[in-house]
């Protein structure tokens, strides 16, 4: 999994298409506004890395 964060955008990329259907779900069920691409890219807008992390991990 790579996080790079641009200017009010985290973009996640994972490879696996399991766990990128994982994290997809999670961000659902955190009500988290987010796009995907085909190419299992994950684009976050108006949320904080920490948050997104902790989601990541499972904390949250």
């Amino acid at each position: 999994m790579k996080i790079t964060v641009r200017k009010n955008i985290i973009n996640i990329v994972e490879e696996d298409w399991f766990k990128f259907h994982e994290l997809v779900l999670r961000f659902m069920e955190n009500k988290i506004t987010f796009t995907t691409t085909v190419d299992y890219k994950i684009n976050i807008f108006n949320i904080g890395i920490n948050r997104i992390k902790k989601i990541i991990k499972g904390l949250d």
